[in-house]
């Protein structure tokens, strides 16, 4: 992705955020690899920050790989972050009334 994305960003496989990319809001995904900047919440298996790349917010990741250069600004937390809490019931309810 090498653009500027504002909301909810979700995907099953990898998303990858190129040098000129900006991502503000909640990203959800695999595994993520930052070369520009994500502000918001992150949630992946695997997150990856490259020298050039920025991540500032909440994440939730198993495995964090961040090279010389880059940067990470916020928390690491081993629980969903609040927004992803949050946005469950409300999911469970959209689905049961859809039933």
């Amino acid at each position: 992705m090498d653009g500027h994305i504002i909301g909810e960003l979700t995907a099953t496989g990898l998303i990858v955020v190129e040098s000129a990319g900006i991502i503000e809001g909640q990203v959800t995904a695999e595994q993520v690899q930052v070369e520009g900047k994500i502000t918001g919440n992150l949630e992946c298996q695997r997150l990856t920050i490259a020298a050039s790349g920025t991540v500032e917010g909440e994440i939730v990741t198993d495995k964090i790989e961040i090279f010389n250069g880059g940067q990470f600004i916020g928390s690491r937390v081993k629980d969903k972050p609040k927004l992803l809490e949050n946005k469950q019931p409300e999911l469970e309810i959209a689905c049961s009334k859809a039933s």
